[in-house]
């Protein structure tokens, strides 16, 4: 029997610069597209744990790492922003979407949520 999982553990976090934008899908098709600062990216690495102590394992060989858009849960600390559900995108700084491209992501979340 298996007895170890992973988890992604923040190594480091680089700001965003002004203009960077996180967008949330709205509930539904029509109202407007939820828009928060993104503060910046998380750099997480892939750690290995043992399940029965809880305690991380030593990597062998290269570790795993990724770059990931960060968000503020208020009262706590930052986390990927894809956590939360309604996570559509990361928007540069100018970087604009259609009315028909929210419209087109709302029906398809809502669609893979049935």
């Amino acid at each position: 029997m298996k007895h170890t999982d992973t988890y992604w553990a923040d190594v480091d976090f680089r700001p965003a610069p002004n203009g960077w934008q996180l967008a949330y899908l709205p509930d539904e098709p029509g109202q407007p597209l939820i828009l928060e600062p993104l503060p910046g990216w998380l750099i997480q690495e892939n750690v290995t744990f043992d399940t029965r102590t809880f305690e991380d394992l030593p990597a062998k060989g290269r570790t795993e790492r990724r770059v990931i858009a960060a968000m503020v849960v208020p009262g706590e600390q930052l986390y990927p922003a894809d956590n939360h559900s309604d996570f559509w995108m990361e928007l540069g700084p100018g970087q604009s979407f259609t009315d028909d491209e929210v419209r087109q992501a709302v029906e398809k979340r809502n669609a893979d949520r049935s």
